[in-house]
């Protein structure tokens, strides 16, 4: 019995010290755990490089879609008109421009001056955007294609003149935006960051919108739409960066912009109807507007940045949806069609202008 509580005692101390032990190696572990935790805090601690200064180089791949109204260049029908002899208005599906989906590029240049938290940059955007349309008159027998332009016979023969055959639309846009911007950077903690920037904004856009008709008597007409824009104004905004771990962010940036600058509109057509008395070869329309006005513009980004610190520099990777919307400055200018010395009215058709797609990003501090 001696010997049992002698073997029992043994036991329980030496599973004592085995508990003693495990826990002696469980409180080193946590202390080294610990320790790790530190590190990786004083590493997070300057996720930004908010405590170096540093220059900084953007270049972003851009493949945008241009969206925009008041386009339209023929009715196709696609039913039978109310009448064949007398007066209708529009019956069938309107035949719009339309843009192709268009590579573009920005590139920025910087300087981060820390530890004041604050950066201006030097930043240029250029996208030119183009597409072609075609419609066709429907095959149906009663059924037409019709411009909504002047077509090639000027409606001088009623009811009997020539329908039209095809109808082409081309159209087309230059864009050029180049900012100096100044922003004062934020850091609420160790993994969120706030710039509030601002600066100079300017911009030239041009567009032209072209239009074909051919009718079934082989008479062309050519319509060509034209405006630019050249402005200067202020920017500005806010942009976000929250750190969401294993070196991903979550960016977001909006801006707006007034720029204020000088408007061009020209719109022109001609024809190769014979009509008695007329010079053809000057143009049946032949106008301009020359004005100063002022443009609005909102712009919208959100997307997903992979940033990395190296030992001497910073980069980041990023892919996103921008949203660029702009108003007062695509507008298209008709006139009734009567005699030189009769009154012609004036019909705008306007519609806010935008670009949207994906933007990627890379980014390299040094």
């Amino acid at each position: 019995m001696r010997f049992f509580n002698t073997k029992s005692n043994l036991i329980f101390s030496g599973s004592i010290l085995g508990i003693l032990s495990a826990g002696t190696c469980s409180l080193h572990a946590a202390s080294g755990s610990s320790q790790s935790s530190s590190e990786q805090e004083a590493y997070d601690a300057n996720l930004f490089n908010k405590d170096k200064s540093v220059f900084f180089v953007n270049a972003e791949f851009l493949y945008w879609l241009v969206n925009e109204g008041a386009v339209d260049y023929a009715v196709k029908m696609d039913k039978k008109p109310w009448s064949t002899t007398a007066n209708t208005s529009a019956i069938g599906n309107y035949q719009n421009a339309h843009f192709d989906w268009t590579p573009g590029l920005r590139a920025s240049f910087g300087y981060f001056r820390a530890p004041h938290y604050w950066d201006v940059f030097l930043q240029y955007t250029f996208v030119p955007a183009t597409g072609t349309r075609t419609a066709h008159a429907p095959k149906e027998s009663g059924e037409f294609l019709n411009g909504t332009f002047l077509q090639p016979e000027l409606g001088i023969g009623g009811t009997s003149t020539a329908s039209l055959h095809k109808a082409r639309c081309h159209i087309a846009l230059q864009y050029h935006v180049l900012d100096l911007l100044y922003t004062r950077r934020f850091q609420p903690n160790d993994h969120l960051r706030m710039g509030l920037f601002g600066g100079l904004t300017s911009a030239i856009l041009f567009q032209k919108m072209k239009v074909f008709y051919e009718d079934t008597a082989d008479n062309h007409s050519h319509i060509n739409n034209r405006w630019r824009f050249e402005g200067i104004g202020f920017r500005i905004g806010l942009k976000l960066d929250w750190y969401l771990g294993y070196d991903l962010y979550l960016t977001g940036q909006a801006s707006t912009a007034m720029v204020s600058g000088w408007y061009k509109n020209s719109s022109y057509q001609d024809t190769s109807f014979p009509v008695a008395g007329a010079d053809n070869s000057r143009p049946i329309r032949d106008v301009e507007l020359h004005d100063n006005r002022l443009a609005y513009t909102g712009q919208f980004l959100l997307g997903l940045a992979w940033e990395k610190r190296w030992n001497d520099i910073r980069t980041e990777l990023f892919a996103g949806y921008e949203l660029n919307d702009w108003w007062n400055l695509h507008q298209i200018y008709r006139t009734g069609f009567s005699a030189p010395t009769a009154a012609k009215e004036t019909f705008i058709t306007n519609s806010n202008l935008s670009l949207q797609g994906l933007t990627v990003r890379l980014n390299v501090d040094f």
